[in-house]
């Protein structure tokens, strides 16, 4: 998984958010939009799912506690430095370089 994915997450869960909205909106309309959305609604569902997976299936509990404080935790990502004091470090360096590396190996 790359970081870019990664990033998609929070904006893949807003866009389903959004197309619950379009959806229940389009209840009276043509069924083909409502159908149309409903697509789009999975496929967005699908892929929040495979960056779940993929960050909950880290075996070290550090990495995976810095990367679900960096792309899950919150409606905002949360920067580097509050991720340190989150985990008990004070450099704001280190959780990226864990980070970082992870995702190199990968």
């Amino acid at each position: 998984m790359t970081k870019d994915e990664l990033n998609q997450y929070r904006s893949l869960k807003r866009e389903v958010e959004e197309l619950n909205k379009k959806i229940k909106s389009s209840q009276t309309q043509v069924n083909v939009k409502a159908s149309s959305l409903e697509k789009r609604k999975l496929s967005c569902i699908k892929q929040c799912s495979e960056i779940e997976q993929y960050i909950f299936h880290i075996e070290d509990s550090l990495i995976r506690r810095i990367f679900v404080y960096r792309y899950i935790e919150g409606r905002h990502r949360m920067s580097w430095q509050r991720i340190a004091t989150e985990i008990g470090e004070q450099d704001e360096q280190y959780p990226r370089r864990v980070h970082n590396r992870y995702l190199q190996k990968r």
